[in-house]
């Protein structure tokens, strides 16, 4: 007897493999936005800081030097 692709035994492991696949891949998704969502907010949180350092820094011009 040949073997059959679309037995009753293989359409069961088939189909939960392929929802735990899509169910890993939508995770990955989500956390590869969460991880630029929180790349962008210390990027700008970092380009805050410097702005803050670049103004302190010309509020003491003759005191600091480079």
């Amino acid at each position: 007897m040949p073997y059959k692709e679309s037995s009753p035994a293989c359409t069961k492991p088939d189909k939960q493999f392929k929802m735990l696949h899509q169910f890993l891949q939508d995770e990955e998704i989500i956390r590869i936005a969460a991880l630029k969502v929180e790349e962008e907010t210390k990027s700008w949180i970092i380009k805050m800081k410097i702005n803050e350092l670049e103004n302190a820094y010309q509020t003491f011009p003759g005191q600091l030097k480079p």
